[in-house]
């Protein structure tokens, strides 16, 4: 069980994973299915921290570390602020 969670498995598909009995008992086609959609959750994770990723970078970037009433930063922050 730790070794699932070490891999990002949630307590849900652990759970999963136990109720089908171990190798001998489950079958490996719903293994995979369990595997399979946890690797698309990781995918998708991971674009969306590309994502944010770039946007903070180009934020930093614009941020000129001055004391100014507008912050790039603050900005993305503070949806109020930005209107």
């Amino acid at each position: 069980m730790r070794r699932s969670r070490e891999l990002g498995f949630s307590l849900q598909e652990v759970r999963a994973l136990l109720r089908l009995g171990g190798p001998e008992k489950a079958s490996c086609r719903e293994v995979r299915e369990i595997a399979a959609h946890h690797l698309d959750d990781i995918r998708t994770k991971i674009a969306d921290l590309r994502k944010l990723e770039h946007l903070l970078t180009k934020t930093v970037a614009q941020c000129t570390g001055t004391a100014a009433p507008r912050c790039p930063v603050l900005d993305i922050l503070d949806i109020q602020r930005s209107r």
